[in-house]
């Protein structure tokens, strides 16, 4: 059997005799012993962060409709582009755009501390995308492998 460092899927046509793979149709498998469910949620939260980043740079650009043009509101919609930019890198595997995704929220996080701020909806949606992409960070890419899925 191939194993690469991507999951994969096996069809199970006939009976199996091997004790370690469960008699079904569908059995998915991880080179490093990654069990199925958290493969299925990492990829699942890394969506949700695209998807929340994606709703950032959008959000971000269509304030130039509402505001008149200024250094500010222009800064503001090259921030969104940045934003939609990191979204198309969060569909890819990589955690480089996680933690570009991360320092960017974290920066316009220090926002949130002054007096004068009043708080959008852009504001309400990076908090959950730092901590998302904060979670997918520090959780390990590759947990070390089970005694009993040793192969």
């Amino acid at each position: 059997m191939h194993h690469s460092r991507d999951a994969f899927l096996l069809i199970i046509r006939e009976p199996c005799h091997d004790p370690n793979i469960a008699k079904a149709d569908i059995v998915f498998f991880r080179e490093y012993g990654m069990p199925t469910a958290n493969i299925v949620t990492r990829e699942s939260l890394r969506l949700l962060a695209m998807l929340l980043a994606l709703s950032i740079g959008v959000l971000l650009v269509a304030d130039l409709w509402s505001q008149s043009l200024s250094q500010e509101s222009l800064a503001t919609a090259g921030r969104g582009v940045i934003f939609v930019l990191l979204a198309l890198g969060l569909m890819g595997t990589r955690r480089l755009s996680v933690a570009l995704t991360a320092l960017l929220c974290g920066v316009s996080l220090l926002d949130l501390l002054t007096v004068n701020h009043t708080l959008r909806l852009v504001d309400v949606l990076e908090i959950p995308t730092l901590l998302i992409c904060a979670g997918l960070l520090l959780a390990p890419e590759h947990p070390l492998q089970d005694q009993h899925s040793a192969p």
